[in-house]
């Protein structure tokens, strides 16, 4: 006479396997994911720290003295001053804009370099635009052939973020 099996057990059997997948699977990279954003985040605020700096500046390109840095080089130092405390963050090119737009068309120009003619306030608006391009790291990093190349898995995920504001001394953005 046969003995009939029971099911009851196998659960036993194959839950440390079910619990290794799981969390491999699912827990390891949702910890990636809110790592990358959180990191995102400063990188967020440094970039509007380093354009209210900018917008403070007295001139654009050119330094008005010692005390004063332009527009370009005070956002450059704002980055790295906020950035130095988060290494996983590499910042790969800050670049600071400088966005006129006309009051009446409402029609916007974007330019690097410090304008031609003398700022006129009453027909446009000056903005200083800066726009960070950085390598965002996750906690942990996958080394393996299996994932191949994935952005914020097994490499760093490339974050570009920018921020505007008003420029505080029109008449400076052509220097």
């Amino acid at each position: 006479m046969r003995a009939k099996r029971r099911c009851n057990g196998s659960l036993i059997a194959e839950m440390p396997a079910a619990m290794w997948m799981l969390f491999l699977v699912f827990t390891i990279p949702l910890i990636d994911l809110a790592t990358i954003s959180l990191r995102t985040t400063f990188l967020v605020t440094a970039t509007h720290d380093a354009a209210h700096m900018a917008a403070r500046a007295k001139s654009f390109q050119t330094a008005y003295d010692a005390n004063d840095p332009s527009a370009q080089q005070s956002a450059q130092n704002q980055v790295a001053q906020d950035l130095t405390k988060f290494p996983q963050i590499k910042t790969t090119s800050v670049l600071t804009n400088l966005v006129i737009t006309n009051i009446t068309t409402s029609a916007t120009v974007r330019q690097k370099t410090p304008l031609a003619q003398p700022a006129d306030t009453s027909s446009n608006t000056y903005t200083i635009e800066v726009v960070v391009t950085a390598q965002v790291n996750p906690l942990i990093t996958f080394n393996s052939s299996l994932f191949g190349n994935i952005p914020g898995l097994s490499a760093p995920v490339t974050v570009a973020c920018a921020a505007q504001e008003f420029a505080e001394y029109p008449q400076g953005l052509t220097q």
